[in-house]
């Protein structure tokens, strides 16, 4: 018997289902927050996305900012910019609308609100005093699952970096997954979000951390996406939508407790100018190349659920290598590219890289340990030469 003890987090509470945005001012209520800062991001708010939301809110009649600065890879600057005006405009609390950079900035506000200075003051684990604002989310994209986790991703360009801020205080209080709010998203950005939570769901097997709650999520999360993703992607059937939104929220769940790997070593190295989420898909392959040896028996099972036959298979590596070509056919069919140009990973930078990588935590946490050899192979295999 397995007397392994193991510990399972997740804070946030989870609403899901058509037109469940009606809800936001409930919700909102509900957690204590009489004043929201409500934070989205420029596209957000062009695609329309901000209005319903705030209808609902002026039907409660909360009073409300808003601060519409949530970029893409959210910035020091911009989170300590709204931390700024939140005090400022005397917010009790944040309401955040779009995918996982204004999620993490939005938490990110609530969390120096409250402790003040820069966000930069709480890189790494629990390094705050007090507990951020409350936070509500409502999920734009089906990808990160950041409405679930208890980190947050941060750039600091002025330092040419990015880092993370975590604790089980960071969870937002309700997360509300309306598929009605994927409807604009564009299709390259929906297609790098549901390449995130894909590589969330095989990276929570390829860790030293996983546990049978974990697989079974993350189990589930990758049989919902290759069932999904490209319906999701390439019509408007809402309820493939519908689902890749709570896949992605599962991966997230799984990845959160049993963490990330050597994907996510790679792909946070600084100057990548590419969507998180893209870079994690093209480099998932390989990083499942290298890590099979020692995760065919949970990498053969991902071919099982996504429809492959035992059978036509003599062995168990051979039924996990389908899994990898499974992967690289539906990235056939969504256009997704197999390696990073030249312009995208200087070849020369591959050293850089690779020092600044075997310095991510997500190195410990993979099932096979890299050296910074094998670190370097993966890059110039992942990465096209002139």
């Amino acid at each position: 018997m397995d007397e392994s003890i193991y510990t399972f987090m997740c804070g946030t509470q989870i609403v899901h289902g058509p037109h469940s945005t009606d809800t936001v001012a409930e919700k909102t209520k509900s957690v204590g927050i009489s004043r929201p800062l409500v934070v989205a991001g420029p596209n957000v708010t062009k695609a329309g996305l901000v209005e319903p939301v705030v209808d609902t809110l002026n039907r409660e009649g909360l009073n409300f900012e808003i601060f519409g600065e949530a970029e893409e890879d959210p910035d020091v600057s911009v989170i300590d910019k709204g931390a700024r005006i939140l005090s400022q405009k005397k917010c009790d609390g944040v309401v955040v609308l779009g995918g996982g950079s204004s999620i993490c900035a939005g938490r990110g506000i609530a969390l120096v609100a409250t402790n003040g200075g820069s966000i930069r003051d709480y890189e790494g684990t629990e390094k705050y005093t007090h507990p951020p604002l409350p936070v509500v989310v409502v999920s734009t994209t089906a990808g990160s699952g950041a409405e679930v986790s208890a980190g947050m991703v941060i750039y600091d360009r002025e330092n040419q970096r990015s880092f993370i801020c975590r604790g089980p205080a960071c969870y937002a209080d309700v997360a509300i997954l309306d598929p009605y709010m994927l409807l604009s998203t564009p299709r390259r950005a929906a297609v790098a979000a549901g390449l995130d939570a894909l590589t969330h769901a095989v990276e929570s097997l390829s860790t030293n951390m996983g546990t049978p709650l974990t697989d079974c999520l993350a189990y589930q999360a990758f049989s919902m996406i290759m069932e999904n993703f490209r319906r999701a992607v390439l019509t408007s059937d809402l309820k493939a939508r519908a689902k890749m939104h709570l896949a992605s929220v599962t991966a997230n769940l799984a990845c959160g407790n049993a963490k990330l790997g050597l994907v996510h070593a790679m792909t946070f190295v600084y100057g990548i100018s590419l969507p998180h989420g893209l870079k994690d898909g093209i480099v998932l392959p390989y990083v499942m190349e290298y890590n099979l040896p020692v995760a065919k028996s949970k990498f053969s099972r991902l071919a099982i659920l996504a429809g492959a036959s035992a059978e036509l298979f003599e062995s168990e590596e051979e039924l996990a290598f389908e899994t990898i070509a499974i992967i690289r056919r539906l990235y056939a069919d969504l256009e997704v590219p197999d390696q990073f140009t030249p312009e995208q990973v200087d070849p020369s930078r591959i050293p850089e890289m690779v020092a600044q990588g075997m310095k991510q935590v997500y190195v410990d946490y993979n099932l096979r340990q890299p050296l910074p050899e094998d670190l370097e192979q993966l890059w110039h295999k992942v990465t096209k030469t002139k």
